[in-house]
């Protein structure tokens, strides 16, 4: 399953005040920024935008294609917290301790659980047989 996250690399970077991902990690040799690595932040927008589409009702590797620039802050914003909770271990970076230990507020849950009766992926009343 390949998931193609709301988020990529370089969205990430520019909400970092830097114009490419290349931008904000500096050369090969001289890392600007050495967290989170190329493959840990694939990983993370991956894994966030999977728990997204989990939460729409949908495949976890089935993207929406509306309400992208949400989907892609919330993306963003998830990560943020996905890197809050290692940061915060090691004490790193001034990251704070609080780590809410869930990466999507409840107002963002609701919002995504519209989208997916928008989109059509939830049917309530149905019944199914196993």
């Amino acid at each position: 399953m390949a998931i193609t996250p709301y988020c990529s690399k370089d969205e990430w970077s520019y909400k970092k005040a830097r114009s490419t991902w290349d931008d904000y990690t500096g050369s090969p040799v001289m890392n600007t920024h050495a967290y989170p690595s190329s493959e840990g932040l694939d990983d993370m927008l991956e894994e966030m935008t999977s728990l997204m589409n989990t939460e729409m009702g949908r495949a976890e590797d089935s993207n929406l294609t509306t309400h992208t620039a949400y989907l892609r802050n919330l993306c963003y914003r998830g990560v943020e917290l996905m890197i809050d909770e290692e940061q915060g271990r090691s004490m790193e970076e001034g990251r704070s301790m609080y780590i809410p230990r869930d990466y999507m507020y409840e107002r963002d849950r609701m919002k995504l659980r519209r989208f997916g009766l928008e989109a059509g992926n939830f049917v309530f009343g149905a019944v199914t047989s196993g």
